[in-house]
């Protein structure tokens, strides 16, 4: 199986872009998540993490399109997320 960190590199990207635009900074962010700064910093810094399947279904608990964040297309939120919005 070969996997293509160009694509990985995007989604981490959009993630990044959901970051910003809750208005929280990552370390908020990722304990509304549900994992560790730390955790969240590795993943969107280091090029040969993956994105876990807990990290997915955090983003969608938090209203975020999880087909936006992996394919850039589509609405950045859900339908009934969280309060905030993309800026």
């Amino acid at each position: 199986m070969i996997i293509d960190v160009e694509k990985d590199a995007d989604i981490k990207v959009r993630i990044a872009a959901v970051i910003k635009g809750s208005g929280k900074n990552k370390s908020q962010f990722a304990r509304d998540m549900g994992v560790t700064p730390n955790y969240l910093a590795t993943v969107l810094t280091n090029p040969s993490k993956g994105l876990s399947g807990t990290m997915m279904k955090a983003l969608a608990n938090m209203g975020v399109n999880v087909n936006w964040v992996i394919t850039g297309k589509g609405d950045e939120l859900i339908e009934n997320g969280e309060s905030w919005k993309i800026k």
